[in-house]
């Protein structure tokens, strides 16, 4: 079944003096706030992430705009495998600026069919009732060993989101499951290594081993997917590159994903 998990819009605007209403700067990206992610291909059990910005909204007295965010998904054929109707929404104006940021994510089933999907997002101003659409295409892969629900939050518990940026001596914690896995036919458990490296700016490592962990043993039967975490300390500004990277002992299959993270100082 497909689930949308949240609409969330995100207010850094004032009052619009442009009546148009307009979307930009869309992107998928590795969870909520999270990098920008390049690719458009998915497999089952992963989680697409969409942001992007609106202008044009219309905003009261009070800084506070009214809005409705509906969602659909259609298959190659046209047909519709998920639809949320229109929310009735409200979001408030605190920093000034004239952009207003959105993010909408949708898991996919673990039953999902491989295939071209389209992501529908329609926003209406429910106070001039101009409405625009948002249309995004994206690939369903067949069920495979991968990586997938990548994101970084504050916490260990992985509830509170944030963007791959940080300062010198915050910590920061990568998520991540793995999906795919063989499962050993005489102990039932599947036999998962993972890592992670961070790069500098040189593309060199940044330690001369990387994090591990592994999945070997006390998996339940029916666990499809290996939620795993890494945490970080961020000691140093700069640039980096994250690498995450799976195996499957069982099936010598391989994942890998990377993104960018930013290490700065507050003036």
């Amino acid at each position: 079944m497909w689930m949308t998990l949240t609409l969330a819009m995100v207010l850094n605007a004032a009052t619009a003096k442009d009546s148009s209403l307009t979307i930009a700067n869309d992107r998928l990206t590795y969870g909520y706030l999270g990098a920008a992610r390049k690719d458009e291909e998915f497999l089952p059990g992963d989680t697409c992430f969409l942001a992007f910005d609106v202008q044009g909204m219309t905003f009261d007295a009070a800084g506070k705009a009214a809005y409705s965010l509906s969602m659909e998904v259609q298959n190659e054929k046209g047909e519709t495998r998920f639809k949320q109707v229109p929310n009735k929404l409200q979001a408030q104006n605190y920093l000034g600026g004239t952009m207003l940021h959105s993010v909408a994510h949708l898991q996919i089933p673990m039953e999902a069919k491989p295939g071209t999907y389209t992501l529908r997002l329609t926003i209406e101003d429910r106070a001039s009732k101009a409405t625009k659409t948002l249309e995004r295409k994206g690939k369903v892969l067949p069920a495979d060993f991968g990586i997938v629900q990548v994101g970084t939050t504050a916490d260990a518990e992985g509830i509170t989101a944030v963007p791959p940026l940080g300062t010198v001596g915050q910590s920061l914690f990568v998520n991540f499951s793995v999906v795919g896995f063989e499962r050993d036919k005489a102990r039932k458990q599947p036999d998962v290594e993972v890592s992670m490296r961070l790069l500098d700016e040189q593309g060199n490592p940044t330690t001369t081993k990387p994090l591990t962990g592994s999945a070997r043993s006390g998996i339940p039967d029916d666990y499809k997917l290996l939620p795993m975490q890494f945490g970080l300390t961020l000691n140093r500004t700069g640039k980096f590159t994250v690498e995450v990277s799976a195996n499957d002992k069982l099936s010598n299959k391989t994942a890998k994903v990377s993104f960018p993270i930013k290490v700065t100082t507050l003036d």
